[in-house]
């Protein structure tokens, strides 16, 4: 990658348009980047690497910091670059957020940043930021770290690598070199050996656990041996044994315990029988005593009994009367119930009747308004016949008032641009005085000084006069009045430096001159437009009256378009209102036949409903003359009284019935149920049910002992076997994490540099010591050259102290003295040239990991000022190596043996409005 030109605008401290146009430097050998400090060397670099990669090139500065402050308000940054890659031609653009003032009205607009690439071919062009940034990496190979630690040797950040420690040139390379995965490897390889030093050392404590867990009688003889177990560290094997022990020893006295507790169920059963047979006998006696208490007891009610049913029975006659009357009592309540239905409807109709003529007279009264209301109707419905014409002639005028507004606003906007093109125009009008009132002095200051120069060159020459020898301008031998030198005559270097300086400021004159004539012409144009847009809507008049005539006539215009607004909305309520009166007419008309007709059929409804009602009345008076109870209440009295009488003489007869049938059954019953526990307790033997139920309570309590004392031996049994099982998988789990641990614990050792009494050597660092061994062979050709054979950089062997992190630290070996030392011995200049060095070798060796990439631009900001002449000539002799076929490397620095050397220069010069750039070839 070759850039061919680079322009700026607003950028850093470039103001305002800046065109570098790298291909006059040609395709090969060193140029000098010059200018005074601040001046803005860096920032070309910046901003080259800001149109590739949309960052600049140090980190310490970030994207938005890049826009210039010397600026016009409102000028977009940018940086576009044009560069060559494999023989294409390809350009890329990119702009920074900035803010621009409104086109109408006050404030500012937050532009945002932007990104073009263009292809040779002629393809669309890329326009996200994104993507450019993709294309550019895939085109040239590299990232921007990468290209930064290619084309761009950083001033003092390779004398920090030079002096640093093992630790901080591992951070710097891990970084560049990527060599990160290999410490992240060592961290988890450490990570896991802790985890499994843990993992044992839990094993251990989990192992503990399991034998504090381990349960025995205090009595037991294997007690004193797990005491000892849980008073020390056990290892498997022994709790194992031991609880083998334990729980064949507990099987035999389980065994034991099944034995006798089925014994033990044998004496409860024959118990349980004995005790059966007795209770049972106890129960058929105390069944007969009680049969005989009651038959003794219900025998003689038996035949009160029989008396108070034949009591009952005699009153059989009143209830068949009570049979015949009830029906006839609830005829006549239902011929009451239609009575009062009757009652009911009459007094309905009568209702219906008078409901009905109300009805009649309100729809007389509504149909005299309605008609009245319909009369008015049609009356405001002639009135607002010619609405609809006054909404459109109305809409008219208010779109020619609203045409007129935007006309004038838009006559405002081109009046202001009128005085803002103006305004440009004494800008530039004052630049070009400026920029003609300095060249004007440069000149004639240039004037002077040659007429000074060509005037001290006679003293010059009488400085080289000698007695007898001829004049070089007359020829005479003899010289009686030498011309004396004069004070203050300047060389011919600074006569050209003030050439060059007075030329560039005509140029700038001419620009300016031309800048002015440009601003002029706009301001022409906008006048001329602005004229001939006035004229159509303020009649002919001059710019300058503009100002007090155009606020009047919006003014104006803005009142007859509010006029326009309010008449129009006026004149469309009034049509809405003809058009809502035009529909609900034929509706109104509608309901009026309507209402019409509903008060006739009211007027009949009421004259049927009082003929109904009068035919009810005879009929109602009839049916009152033919019923026995006044009204329904009496009756429902009377058939109530009847049916409570035939209830309570039902119930008592059923009573009576229910008594002395129950009574005589149940007698019936005992003397038969007797006769039958008479004959079951013949020949019964007594019991003693006491005695029987006390042995059973204790052979059970017995056998309870006997369980409790099986259950807890089981669970004991069961919890020692589950510790057993535990303890077998936890010693198979111990056992691999041991022998994992063994060869684990020795790997990270290696991997992070911590075996005992060995180098503190990290598998990083191992790995970034063939890096440092590569870049040291690029750089040693470089450092011998530059120090004429006598420094060459070395990888320190062997490290000073094992306590301390090793592998990359520097010595130099001076082949003047024969020995090695540390590289902080060196002087200021030495170190210098080392560093140069090392960053070159860098250079390549990053270069080369990135896929053999080549780039044909190197840029070197270093500090050549603590370099003498010779070492300095050294150098610069190398850095012309770099530059041999076709790469071209810019050295910025203003070290002025430099500028006597190279002469091909980009000059970066610094005003108080902006920097400048020429190109000096």
């Amino acid at each position: 990658m070759r850039p061919l030109s680079l322009t700026l605008v607003a950028f850093g401290p470039f103001a305002g348009r800046t065109e570098l146009d790298f291909a006059r430097l040609g395709t090969r050998g060193l140029y000098l980047i010059t200018g005074v400090t601040g001046a803005g060397k860096t920032t070309l670099f910046d901003a080259l690497t800001f149109a590739l990669y949309g960052e600049p090139s140090g980190r310490n500065r970030r994207p938005e910091m890049l826009a210039s402050q010397y600026a016009a308000p409102g000028e977009a940054p940018l940086a576009r670059l044009a560069f060559e890659h494999r023989g294409q031609t390809y350009t890329v653009e990119r702009t920074l957020p900035y803010e621009r003032p409104r086109q109408r009205g006050t404030g500012t607009v937050q532009v945002p940043g932007g990104a073009t690439f263009l292809y040779p071919d002629g393809r669309a062009p890329l326009t996200r930021p994104a993507e450019v940034t993709q294309t550019v990496t895939g085109l040239l190979g590299v990232d921007r770290d990468q290209f930064c630690q290619i084309a761009m040797i950083a001033q003092g950040a390779f004398q920090e690598l030079l002096l640093a420690d093992t630790a901080a040139r591992s951070a710097i390379f891990r970084e560049i070199f990527k060599t990160g995965p290999y410490q992240d490897f060592q961290n988890r390889v450490k990570a896991d050996a802790l985890a499994l030093e843990d993992a044992c050392r839990q094993a251990e404590r989990d192992l503990q656990r399991l034998t504090d867990g381990i349960r025995a009688d205090t009595d037991d003889p294997l007690a004193p041996e797990l005491a000892r177990l849980h008073a020390a560290v056990p290892s498997a094997a022994d709790v194992q044994s031991l609880l083998m022990r334990l729980l064949a020893q507990d099987e035999h006295a389980l065994d034991a315990l099944r034995t006798a507790l089925e014994q033990d169920d044998h004496l409860l059963e024959a118990a349980d029988a004995a005790l059966g047979r007795a209770v049972q006998l106890d129960a058929l006696r105390a069944d007969a005593a009680e049969a005989e208490g009651w038959l003794a007891a219900q025998t003689p009610v038996l035949d009160t009994l029989q008396a108070a049913l034949a009591t009952e029975q005699a009153r059989a006659p009143r209830l068949e009367q009570l049979a015949e009357a009830i029906p006839v009592a609830r005829a006549d309540l239902a011929r009451l119930a239609a009575l009062e239905a009757l009652v009911a409807r009459q007094a309905a109709l009568q209702a219906a009747a008078a409901q009905a003529e109300a009805n009649a007279a309100q729809l007389a009264n509504d149909t005299a308004s309605l008609r009245m209301r319909l009369t008015a109707t049609r009356a405001e419905l002639d009135a607002l016949s010619g609405a609809a014409a006054a909404v459109e002639r109305l809409a008219a005028e208010e779109r020619r008032a609203a045409e007129r507004i935007a006309a004038l606003e838009s006559l405002q906007t081109q009046r202001e641009n009128v005085a803002h093109a103006e305004v440009a125009l004494a800008a530039a009008q004052t630049r070009y005085l400026r920029a003609a009132d300095e060249s004007e002095t440069a000149r004639r200051a240039l004037d002077a000084a040659l007429r000074l120069f060509l005037d001290g060159q006679a003293g010059v020459l009488a400085r080289t006069l000698a007695p007898g020898q001829p004049c070089p301008v007359c020829g005479a031998a003899e010289h009686p009045a030498p011309a004396a030198l004069q004070a203050h005559v300047p060389t011919e270097a600074a006569l050209d430096a003030q050439r060059a300086s007075a030329d560039a400021l005509a140029k700038t004159a001419v620009d300016r001159s031309a800048e002015a004539a440009r601003r002029r012409g706009e301001a022409e144009q906008a006048r001329v437009a602005l004229l001939a847009a006035a004229e159509p809507l303020l009649g002919a008049t001059e710019p300058e009256a503009l100002p007090a005539l155009l606020p009047a006539a919006l003014a104006e215009a803005r009142a007859a378009h509010t006029a326009a607004v309010q008449a129009l909305a006026q004149a469309q309520e009034q049509a809405q209102r003809a058009e809502r009166v035009r529909e609900g007419l034929p509706r109104a008309e509608a309901k009026l036949t309507k209402q019409e007709a509903d008060g006739l059929a009211a007027a009949q409804e009421a004259a049927q409903a009082r003929t109904e009602a009068a035919a009810l009345q005879t009929r109602i008076a009839e049916e009152q003359a033919q019923l026995p109870a006044a009204n329904r209440a009496e009756a429902e009295a009377r058939l109530q009284a009847l049916q409570d009488e035939r209830t309570a003489l039902t119930r008592a007869l059923e009573t009576a019935q229910t008594a002395y049938s129950t009574t005589r059954e149940g007698i019936a019953l005992r003397r038969a149920k007797l006769e039958t526990l008479h004959a079951q307790l013949a020949g019964a033997p007594q019991s003693d049910t006491a005695a029987q139920r006390t042995r059973r309570e204790g052979l059970a309590a017995a056998r309870a002992e006997r369980l409790a004392r099986q259950q807890a031996l089981a669970a004991r049994r069961q919890q020692n076997a589950a510790t057993l099982d535990s303890l077998r998988t936890l010693a198979a789990q111990s056992e691999a994490q041991l022998r994992q641990r063994a060869w684990l614990s020795t790997l990270s050792q290696t991997v992070n540099g911590t075996l005992p009494g060995k180098e503190k050597i990290t598998l990083e660092t191992y790995v970034q010591t063939t890096v440092l061994d590569h870049i040291l062979a690029r750089a040693n050709t470089r450092l011998m050259r530059m120090s004429n054979g006598q420094f060459e950089l070395r990888r320190r062997a062997a490290a000073g102290d094992l306590r301390q992190r090793s592998g990359l630290e520097l010595n130099v070996l001076d082949h003047y003295a024969g020995a090695e030392r540390d590289v902080r011995s060196l002087s200021g200049g030495e170190q210098f040239k080392a560093s140069l060095a090392l960053a070159l070798g860098m250079s390549d060796e990053v270069q080369a990991s990135a896929g053999g990439v080549q780039l044909d631009t190197l840029f070197i900001d270093e500090g050549f000022g603590s370099l003498d002449d010779d070492s300095l000539s050294t150098a610069v002799d190398v850095l012309a190596s770099l530059g041999e076929g076709n790469r071209l490397v810019g050295i910025i620095s203003h070290v002025q043996q430099l500028k006597e050397r190279i002469d091909r220069q980009i000059v970066v010069t610094r005003t108080r409005v902006g920097s400048h750039v020429e190109i000096r070839v």
